[in-house]
């Protein structure tokens, strides 16, 4: 099996950038300039995220596939001012991770049921 290798902060880096410029496009309106604000403010803090925690996110990133981590990925920068507003990028990452997971235990609980059928 070959291992895909991410690189998590970048990947944030970028996608922070893209929906704040995509947002500052649209522009005019001041609960847009607020997201724009806060998507900036993760962009910005994306370098003070722990190494742990990176390395959590690749290795989850590695148990998903590229497919479900993008899925999951562009769901939580959604989600990002409307249904949570992370007070920098770490935090952000808590809430990526936690999604992750549960997709995580899913998977083991599925693959639990058909061992034991």
């Amino acid at each position: 099996m070959r291992r895909v290798m991410i690189d998590v902060a970048k990947e944030l880096e970028e996608r922070f950038d893209f929906a704040a410029a995509h947002y500052q496009s649209v522009g005019g309106r001041s609960d847009l300039d607020d997201l724009v604000e806060l998507l900036e403010r993760l962009r910005d803090t994306v370098d003070q995220i722990p190494g742990p925690m990176i390395e959590r996110a690749r290795e989850l990133y590695e148990f998903v596939g590229p497919e479900q981590f993008e899925q999951t990925l562009a769901a939580a920068v959604q989600g990002v001012g409307r249904t949570f507003a992370p007070n920098d990028a770490s935090d952000f990452v808590k809430m990526l991770d936690l999604s992750l997971s549960f997709l995580q235990a899913a998977w083991w609980a599925g693959a639990r049921r058909r061992t034991t059928n």
